[in-house]
């Protein structure tokens, strides 16, 4: 292993193929990236011929593309799922969950690794991004950029409020689903501190005993790295010369990587480094996982 190795990677099933290759290939050409890529795909790509994909053939040894089986969740969670009180999307979304693997041993083998979602719109160089990680960290962006009391997105909104799944979640962890939530949109984090043996098959387990998440893997995770190990903290917004991630854009200057182009927030704003502008009320502090 390389001292402070790094791995970029991502995750696609069939569909999301074309988005895989346009946010890879932005990462290489517009942001600089010059160092192993993985992709995780699942059985629905299992048998593909992806020698036929030039940007492929291109990254020949940088690129490693890595199956895992696809989750075999049981009959009783997949009605759970179906029945959900969430647009029908979520549905056809099950690949999200093939995030799991991003815990797998198999990717201790680099220092740190950096997941993007397919589809992410790359402006520029990636690098003050990747100058963030240090040992053991855990660093996302916070989810909802604003809501009616202004605080963002929580963890219990992560989860769908129905019968009593939810009821054993609020039992368990109580205030703490007030806690803020981030997305997994994007990931920075140590491999060394962040898994182990179990950690995959720890947040399937949490995955098959709320089978509620809104978003699929999302709550999930917020789960596992808030509350349960306790190690998310807020990446880093700017530096003094570009803003670094956001799901949309919160301001006019330029950012390194944006999930949404859209205007519906552009002025919204930020109090500092690790604070969002939520209706000029401070509530987030450095290097603070809780932020209420």
């Amino acid at each position: 292993m390389i001292k402070d190795s790094k791995c970029v990677v991502f995750v696609c099933d069939k569909k999301y193929l074309e988005k895989f290759i346009n946010t890879c290939s932005q990462l290489i050409t517009i942001g600089k990236y010059d160092g192993q890529i993985c992709l995780i795909i699942g059985d629905d790509l299992k048998d593909f011929e992806f020698n036929q994909i030039e940007i492929i053939r291109t990254l020949s040894n940088k690129l490693i593309i890595k199956h895992f089986n696809n989750i075999n969740f049981s009959s009783d969670f997949l009605e759970v799922q179906n029945n959900l009180n969430r647009p029908g999307h979520w549905n056809q979304k099950m690949f999200q969950y093939h995030k799991f693997n991003l815990f797998d041993e198999f990717f201790k083998q680099w220092n740190y690794i950096m997941y993007i979602d397919c589809g992410m719109t790359i402006f520029d160089d990636i690098t003050p991004i990747l100058n963030e990680c240090y040992h053991g960290c855990f660093l996302a962006n916070r989810d909802g950029v604003d809501n009616e009391n202004g605080t963002g997105l929580l963890i219990k909104d992560q989860f769908i409020d129905e019968g009593n799944y939810f009821e054993k979640l609020q039992k368990l962890f109580g205030e703490k689903l007030n806690y803020h939530s981030f997305q997994t949109t994007m990931l920075l984090f140590d491999s060394k501190t962040n898994i182990n043996k179990n950690t995959k098959n720890n947040l399937i387990n949490l995955s098959l005993d709320y089978p509620i998440s809104k978003t699929n893997d999302q709550g999930v995770i917020n789960l596992y790295f808030s509350l349960i190990n306790p190690v998310w903290r807020q990446i880093k917004r700017f530096n003094e010369k570009i803003y670094f991630y956001d799901y949309v854009p919160c301001v006019r200057n330029k950012y390194i990587m944006i999930k949404l182009i859209t205007d519906s927030h552009i002025d919204q704003g930020y109090v500092s480094n690790y604070i969002i502008n939520y209706n000029k009320k401070n509530i987030y502090e450095k290097g603070h996982n809780m932020g209420l």
